[in-house]
């Protein structure tokens, strides 16, 4: 676009309330109110993946399904009372359990669907709930996927 015509169309949004100017720039109304601190999910995978003994250098990528590896730390707090170590929880369990983490309580029944909606697929379904724990809305996300609209914020359905 022309410069002339950018500064037109700003203009109209800076009347209409719709963007903020200050010494730092121009950003859309509210921005620091709307991008909080906890949209960022590295820290808090990171957090889970240490508690789970499944640490990778590179946080943002998922582990394997197919692989669970537990640390000594993890074996002795899960060991049973007879000093038995414990098997790892299967991909279903684990999908269950991390569904909850970033759904909240109660959130099973959407947890089920996805995976209907996922053909049945556990690590699709899975991947979807770690994109979901990148949204401001969770639990909207993946209810868009169950209802097979297109998600949130124009972000692509995985």
């Amino acid at each position: 676009m022309k410069e002339r015509k950018v500064a037109y169309l700003l203009d109209d949004l800076r009347k209409a309330g719709l963007i903020d100017e200050d010494d730092q720039g121009i950003r859309p109304h509210n921005w620091h109110v709307r991008q909080y601190k906890s949209d960022v999910s590295t820290g808090r995978v990171r957090r889970f993946r240490q508690r789970r003994g499944n640490v990778s250098s590179t946080v943002s990528q998922t582990p394997p399904e197919t692989e669970y590896r537990v640390t000594e730390e993890a074996r002795k707090k899960d060991a049973a009372p007879n000093g038995a170590t414990a098997s790892p929880p299967s991909i279903e369990k684990q999908l269950y359990d991390r569904a909850t983490e970033v759904l909240g309580k109660g959130s099973g029944g959407l947890t089920t669907k996805l995976v209907k909606a996922k053909g049945g697929n556990i690590p699709l379904a899975r991947a979807a709930i770690e994109m979901a724990s990148t949204k401001s809305s969770p639990r909207e996300f993946i209810g868009a996927i169950v209802r097979g609209l297109e998600a949130p914020q124009g972000s692509p359905i995985i």
